[in-house]
């Protein structure tokens, strides 16, 4: 399986914070969305996963985790920040996309193919 990311020089001048990782192939960021907590967002190239967890005032609100990832994408546009994790199995396809900015939106895609 081969894996994609947004490179982690280009994650250096995006609106995120880059936080410490215990493998050189495993990046983790951390994006503010004001008055809606905060956004965590990691993946490990090896193991082909990524985890998405959503705090507000230190309280999960969501957590999601992918295996199978073939490709996780983080750009800015309009002061928010865009994320992208796209999976993929025998028989299927999957793509989380999070947007952070004043607040969140999560959109969760799953389909045949």
């Amino acid at each position: 399986m081969h894996f994609e990311s947004t490179p982690f020089e280009e994650l250096r001048h995006l609106p995120v914070r880059l936080l410490a990782t215990e493998e050189p192939w495993q990046t983790r960021l951390a994006m503010d969305a004001p008055g809606a907590g905060r956004v965590d967002v990691c993946w490990d190239s090896v193991a082909a996963s990524a985890s998405v967890v959503w705090m507000q005032d230190d309280d999960p609100m969501v957590a999601l985790h992918r295996d199978l990832v073939n490709a996780v994408w983080v750009s800015s546009e309009g002061g928010e920040v865009r994320v992208t994790i796209e999976s993929a199995g025998h028989e299927w396809k999957s793509r989380l996309g999070l947007v952070v900015g004043a607040r969140v939106r999560i959109d969760d895609s799953l389909w045949q193919g």
